[in-house]
């Protein structure tokens, strides 16, 4: 093989590996951004049901406040 179609196999090969790298890179990029917004979801998710706990949890002492205060 002349040196010059060496080279140019070279090229070609490291420009693959570039590509490669490169499509690799922006997967990565796009699951971070996934992986960032399951995080925040689960952060909202979170947050609803402790607010419903809270909400249910106040409920019920408002119910057994009341049971308590009712004639019998």
């Amino acid at each position: 093989m002349e040196l010059g179609a060496m080279q140019r196999a070279a090229d070609e090969a490291e420009a693959r590996h570039l590509a490669h790298e490169r499509r690799l890179l922006s997967e990565l990029d796009r699951e971070r951004v996934a992986s960032r917004q399951a995080v925040a979801e689960l952060a909202k998710e979170q947050e609803a049901r402790a607010a419903d706990r809270e909400t249910a949890s106040s409920v019920q002492e408002a119910a057994k406040r009341a049971l308590a205060v009712e004639p019998r």
